[in-house]
């Protein structure tokens, strides 16, 4: 079975399978650079019959799972099992390892720490599993990457989209905790770490684990475990198309890109921008034809209502896609239909806080500016006398 570190819809692409290498098959007006993906694959024959079985395990990496949501895996797992062969199994792990670390962003826990200790957790006969960050979006048949030979390489991953407005973008220098150690920089094949093709055998072996806790003790991340991942794996990965990690942000009118053909075209240096390793055209094919759609660089589906007056959404738009999806989910489907009214309530409720605070800091600084022209008043008085 093929083990996949999260749950997702899971549609069917179109693909075939050619002598010694999978090779993708997109929309016929991209460009010829881009008009496939091709990766040696796996030989069939060679494979043990677990590995030629069909099906898939889904395991949720969690510092806690209610009894309720529980029990609603159950019956969803039964359900999916409808459709195609497949297992939920949810690992309940402490944090407290990584207590002394970096949290990251609004999340103010240590929890995206755990896919770390994924090859200490899992079966040691089990050889490959795909991560995924749990706010992507599957829209293709996941078998063709499992269909991927990865051969010694520890991970098949995609490229970090890079920009000077990012906190590490590609030159600057992750630094070292004591003056003995090198600073550690960016590099080209840097790559974001919500998604991985992970060989559990060459994890182990390159002992990936115990070198993201050296990095993560002995350097002051800008981005937590992904740098200590992209330090540990190094050039051993395999680097995948776009398609399978495309960034949400990218489908939205809020960023410029640099093409790899058009270099020289930036005009506005204020506006945040994207270098993006692929001509125009070639960009824009992805774009309308993701595989996984990862929603960073923007707000999430469920968490603020998308104003299409403001924002101009590219199609095939991520965020219908993500709600569609959702509310035809088995089990959790009416919970999803609910929550999708409930975004915009959820937005207000948002803004009258920040509004509150803002008004507070107002309130502050009026007070201060009262303050010191009282003092002044004061001052202008005791000068007098």
């Amino acid at each position: 079975l093929k083990e996949t570190l999260t749950q997702n819809s899971l549609y069917p692409s179109t693909h075939k399978r050619e002598s010694n290498e999978l090779t993708y098959t997109h929309s016929p007006h991209q460009s010829s650079n881009a008009s496939c993906d091709t990766y040696k694959k796996l030989d069939f024959h060679t494979l043990s019959d677990e590995e030629k079985s069909e099906g898939f395990v889904f395991h949720i990496l969690s510092d806690g799972v209610s009894e309720e949501n529980k029990t609603k895996l159950v019956i969803l797992q039964d359900e999916l099992n409808r459709i195609y062969p497949c297992k939920i199994v949810i690992h309940t792990m402490s944090d407290k390892d990584f207590k002394d670390f970096k949290v990251w962003r609004e999340g103010k826990n240590h929890i995206v720490y755990l896919r770390i200790k994924l090859a200490s957790i899992f079966p040691q006969n089990l050889k490959i599993c795909l991560y995924l960050d749990v706010d992507m979006l599957v829209l293709a048949d996941l078998r063709e990457l499992f269909s991927i030979d990865l051969e010694d390489k520890v991970a098949g991953v995609v490229l970090d989209g890079n920009s000077p407005g990012k906190m590490n973008p590609i030159g600057s220098a992750v630094q070292a905790k004591h003056k003995h150690l090198e600073d550690y920089h960016i590099s080209q094949s840097y790559f974001n770490s919500g998604f991985m093709l992970i060989n559990l055998v060459q994890w182990r072996a390159h002992d990936i684990e115990q070198k993201c806790f050296y990095f993560l003790e002995n350097y002051n991340v800008l981005v937590c475990d992904q740098d200590a991942l992209n330090f540990a794996i190094g050039d051993n990965a395999l680097t995948l198309s776009m398609r399978f990690n495309i960034i949400g942000g990218y489908y939205s009118n809020v960023y410029q890109y640099i093409y790899s053909d058009e270099h020289d075209t930036l005009k506005d240096t204020e506006i945040a921008y994207f270098i993006i390793p692929h001509t125009r055209d070639e960009f824009y094919s992805i774009l309308q034809s993701p595989k996984i759609i990862h929603y960073i660089w923007t707000h999430k589906p469920w968490q603020k209502a998308l104003d299409s007056n403001k924002l101009k959404i590219l199609e095939p738009n991520p965020y219908k896609l993500w709600w569609q999806n959702a509310c035809q989910t088995p089990v959790f489907g009416g919970y999803f239909a609910y929550m999708n009214e409930s975004v915009p309530r959820y937005e207000l409720e948002l803004e009258l806080k920040q509004l509150k605070r803002l008004n507070e800091r107002i309130e502050h600084l009026n007070q201060k500016r009262i303050s010191r022209r009282i003092q002044r008043i004061i001052d202008k008085i005791r000068g007098k006398k």
